[in-house]
Order: structure tokens, then sequence, then C-alpha cells
């Protein structure tokens, strides 16, 4: 959590690899930059959720298979069947199943929110990492899609780290809260420690 501009979008961009820290040394999974082996196990989900809109459902949860697929095969549109098997069951997890042929722009926000997670489990992240994917939701949907992501993340034993401002989300649903402010990190706290007098002494 923190406020906008502060760094929290870049946080995630750098344990992502996609971006190159300016100064300093950053680790994920013991491997330094650049992640050569260790990038294809950190999923990234960004605040627009980087779906292709034109096409199908079942071709953008395939996707998440490019870190792990060949570029000829993945430019081929041919995956084997394994992978195959790995997105249909993603969907299936994400109850969107029978939604695989449909284009993404034809799409309700929250089933958009549950292509994306589905794109990435076919990834099989050790690490998720996720930017705001619940901000334009509802708060019925929100929490829907915070049940579903935090539950596979506990049952697949994912490392789930996201960015929220909803400060009664962040309480709910996660173990361990970080206070971003003016580029670094302000404080730590369990998230049952967090209230908006805790948010108020470390970022104003």
């Amino acid at each position: 959590m923190g406020p906008s501009g502060s760094g929290k979008t870049t946080l995630l961009r750098v344990a992502a690899g996609l971006l190159r820290p300016q100064r300093g040394m950053v680790q994920v999974f013991g491997e330094s930059y650049p992640l050569k082996t260790a990038r294809p196990y950190i999923g990234y989900i960004p605040q627009n959720l980087g779906l292709v809109g034109n096409q199908s459902v079942l071709t953008n949860v395939l996707m998440g298979a490019l870190p792990h697929v060949g570029t000829f095969q993945s430019l081929l549109g041919r995956f084997p069947d394994t992978v195959l098997g790995a997105a249909v069951k993603a969907m299936e997890l994400m109850g969107i199943e029978h939604l695989r042929n449909r284009r993404v722009w034809e799409l309700s926000g929250g089933e958009r929110q549950r292509v994306a997670i589905a794109r990435a489990l076919v990834q099989r992240p050790r690490l998720l990492l996720a930017d705001e994917m619940v901000s334009d939701l509802d708060y019925v949907m929100a929490r829907e899609i915070m049940e579903v992501i935090t539950g596979l993340a506990r049952e697949m034993g994912i490392t789930l780290v996201m960015v929220h401002h909803d400060l009664d989300l962040v309480r709910q649903y996660s173990d361990t809260v970080y206070l971003v402010n003016y580029g670094r990190v302000v404080a730590t706290m369990p998230s049952r420690e967090l209230d908006r007098e805790a948010l108020w002494a470390h970022l104003r």
C-alpha cells in the first residue's frame, strides 16, 4: 500500500524482472539480475491486465505458457497437449471454461480478471505479482476475485504480492503489509495491525 506515485508499480516491475534497478541488488529465488532461470516462474498481472481484447479467452490463457514454450511453436499457435490441458484446467478453476471461444473484449470486468488469473496459473508461477487488479471492480466482485486468487495461492504454494488501495481488502486477505512512500518501504506489519491511524502515521 502507498500513495499514488510512491513506487508500488515500479517495485513490482523490478521484482518481475521488467525493470533493472538503478542501484543496489535485487534477488528473486536467490538469483540476481538478469533473471534468466527465475523469470519464467514469476507471474505478473498489470493493472490493465495485459489481455489481448480481440483474441479468444483460450488464446489469452495460453499466453501464460510462452515462457516455457519455444518461440517458433508459439508463433504458429502450436502448443503441446500438456499445455492445452493446463489451460483448460486453469479455465475450469476460474469458472470460465464455457467462455473459451469468446473474445476478451466481450467479457465483463470480473470475467477478464479471471482470464488474467488463469493465464498466470498456466505459467506455473512460484511468485505472482498483481498490480491493483481489482481496483475497477465493485465491492462484491472485488471480494469474489480476492477469495479466488488468495485461495489458489495458498493451495498451490504461490507467493502472492499485490498492490492495493482498499484498506478493508488488505486487512481481510493479506498476511503482511508493506507501506511504500517516496520510493521506500517505510513500514512492515501484520495485516491485523493495519488501521487508518497506522497509515496516516507512516504515509503522511
